[in-house]
């Protein structure tokens, strides 16, 4: 029985540095973003209306290249995250 344990393999350092300074980054003030202050342009009766600071923050906070929406009941969380979209310029 060997003594020596397998080595592990490393992940690349420089995206590693930046997305835990990223996350550190979020972790100081995670709510110090103007998104989440936002009033949405549109509000329909929906389980979704108290989320809609949360989707735009989300938004804000991470930038995803894709947001898959799914159940977009009455829209209200679909139009959350577009109205996020659209106030970050995205694809400007």
């Amino acid at each position: 029985m060997s003594t020596h344990a397998a080595a592990m393999p490393q992940p690349d350092t420089a995206a590693a540095l930046d997305a835990g300074a990223a996350l550190q980054a979020l972790a100081v003030d995670p709510l110090l973003l103007p998104s989440m202050f936002r009033r949405p342009a549109y509000l329909e009766k929906s389980a979704w209306i108290e989320h809609v600071p949360f989707a735009m923050w989300v938004v804000e906070a991470v930038r995803p290249d894709i947001l898959v929406e799914l159940g977009t009941h009455w829209g209200t969380s679909y139009f959350a995250f577009c109205q996020a979209a659209e106030r970050l310029a995205y694809g400007a």
